[in-house]
């Protein structure tokens, strides 16, 4: 779908922002997660609070956190740009909407509870992966 423009295939498909969950076992089993079933935001932030861990999240200004911010709002039902194809001056913004304001709620818990780590403000994909990698990681 990423290599397709008006359901036509312009390019070849290389390279997208997949959204993964990575996850430490031994976390989410003593935070009482079943990780073969979904699981929401709100689950990961209490179970990172509950056994004193970080989330893997980004928090740079830059394409890194656009990615997380597009893949909340998506995953609260919602979409960024709300009619993609329409003309420039006719584009239409989702993120005041109801997951538009989860998604927000969601990066605002995080960041206000020190759930991402005294890095977030500056945390890119490579240095979540580290946090996530330490002691200290439970999901990113």
């Amino acid at each position: 779908a990423g290599a397709k423009w008006k359901d036509e295939l312009v390019t070849v498909p290389f390279w997208a922002n997949t959204q993964l969950l990575w996850y430490r076992k031994s976390v989410a089993r003593a935070a009482g997660l079943d990780m073969t079933k979904p699981v929401t935001w709100d689950q990961l932030t209490e179970a990172a609070r509950s056994e004193e861990k970080y989330l893997g999240v980004q928090g740079a200004l830059a394409e890194s956190m656009t990615v997380w911010v597009n893949a909340l709002v998506a995953s609260g039902g919602g979409q960024i740009i709300q009619n993609p194809d329409a003309p420039a001056d006719q584009l239409q913004v989702g993120l005041q909407s109801a997951a538009g304001s989860k998604a927000a709620e969601i990066v605002s818990v995080i960041g206000r509870e020190g759930l991402g780590g005294p890095g977030l403000p500056t945390q890119n994909e490579n240095t979540s992966m580290i946090l996530f990698q330490g002691e200290d990681g439970s999901f990113m």
